[in-house]
């Protein structure tokens, strides 16, 4: 059963998303090319008919989820940083890459898309110093960690817990010092608290929702959220069936619930939009382009309650009503005739975005030191023997 959404609210919404700042803050859109049967995975093919999508959705900023396909993650990295350089700058006409917290309005001023290059990975960061390195390159976000543990934390759907290692923690330090936002999307729970602790800058949670009204493994506890508010963070809300409501059907008025509750918890600042998943949704990828599901346990391999809160297989991926170009405008609706203000939406649709990215990016302060590694005993350019 669809939601009905009022027709006055409808006609607002259309204008409050055309006239509002829209920053989305997790988009994986679908390649244009194969039929636009899978996702878009490499940035060179970036075209004119995915910016077009970007425009009919009204979107003035994406934050794209770089993935890293390459069994060594920092090659891998440089690579795919290198191709969102190269395509933005192919296409500086209508892409602008947010570097600085005035790129915001400068690129919706200019009449160009914002690009903030974040990774869905955290791998990439051997040394302290390839935090320096890769926010040179253009990179102003990270999911920490992803599947499994790495050397900085722990993912949600390990087998035990565990949180920031020593590394870790000089890693949450060293990227509020530089400028890139720590991304605890995929953390787990004492993972995410650690990074609250430790950092001095605003935490970002790029796709996930609260565990007090869906207790699924990835959303984020009350504990989470309250000190994520606390300290200026934001965590984008993302329309997954599985992490909106635990039963069967998910609609939209249940997406709406867990923003009330998120607004109420961590407070309407710290609300943003996290709609990973295209518009076609899940389900219209087949075959080897079906995204690989989570880890699952049997009764026996991890706590009863860890097990408890595990994901488990689905009918429904996705809300319908989200599942179109317009849904920003259809959710916008859904939240008037809730009774939120305009403020506090304009809020979730992207200023309160900007804000964090802005407190995040300004880093430390000042321009920091650069001293190459590079010396001239690296260098061969032969000799003559005599």
């Amino acid at each position: 059963m669809s939601t009905a959404i009022s027709a006055p609210a409808r006609a607002r919404a259309e204008d409050l998303v055309q006239e509002a700042f829209l920053l989305q803050g997790s988009e994986l859109p679908c390649s244009p090319n194969g039929g636009a049967d899978r996702f878009l995975f490499d940035p060179f093919e970036v075209n004119d008919a995915v910016i077009a999508d970007w425009r009919a959705a009204h979107l003035d900023i994406v934050v794209c989820p770089t993935f890293c396909m390459d069994l060594n993650p920092f090659d891998g990295v440089v690579r795919q940083l290198a191709a969102w350089n190269s395509v933005l700058h192919d296409h500086r006409d209508q892409l602008m890459r947010i570097s600085t917290g005035a790129d915001f309005d400068a690129a919706r001023a200019s009449g160009r898309i914002g690009v903030l290059i974040s990774l869905h990975f955290g791998d990439n960061f051997r040394t302290l110093d390839d935090v320096d390195f890769f926010h040179r390159l253009g990179q102003r976000s990270s999911t920490i960690v992803v599947r499994g543990h790495n050397a900085i934390g722990s993912a949600h759907h390990e087998r035990y817990e565990s949180g920031l290692t020593h590394f870790g923690c000089a890693v949450v330090q060293r990227m509020n010092a530089v400028g890139i936002a720590v991304d605890i999307a995929h953390a787990n729970e004492r993972t995410s608290l650690d990074v609250l602790d430790v950092s001095t800058k605003p935490t970002y949670v790029s796709h996930a929702c609260a565990y007090g009204l869906s207790p699924h493994e990835k959303n984020k506890s009350d504990e989470v959220l309250r000190k994520l508010g606390a300290a200026g963070g934001l965590i984008a809300l993302q329309p997954a069936s599985q992490l909106v409501r635990p039963v069967e059907p998910v609609e939209l008025t249940h997406f709406v619930d867990q923003i009330e509750y998120v607004a109420r918890v961590a407070g309407p600042r710290s609300v943003g939009l996290g709609f990973e998943e295209p518009y076609q949704g899940w389900g219209h990828f087949q075959g080897e382009n079906r995204p690989v599901q989570s880890v699952t346990f049997k009764k026996g391999e991890i706590s009863d309650e860890k097990l408890a809160a595990t994901p488990r297989p689905v009918n429904q991926h996705h809300i319908p009503e989200l599942m179109t170009r317009d849904r920003y405008t259809v959710l916008t609706a859904a939240l008037l005739d809730r009774g939120f203000t305009e403020e506090d939406i304009r809020g979730f649709l992207g200023e309160n975005a900007k804000r964090v990215f802005s407190v995040i990016m300004a880093g430390n302060g000042g321009p920091r030191h650069y001293e190459s590694p590079l010396r001239a005993i690296h260098t061969n350019i032969g000799h003559i023997a005599h």
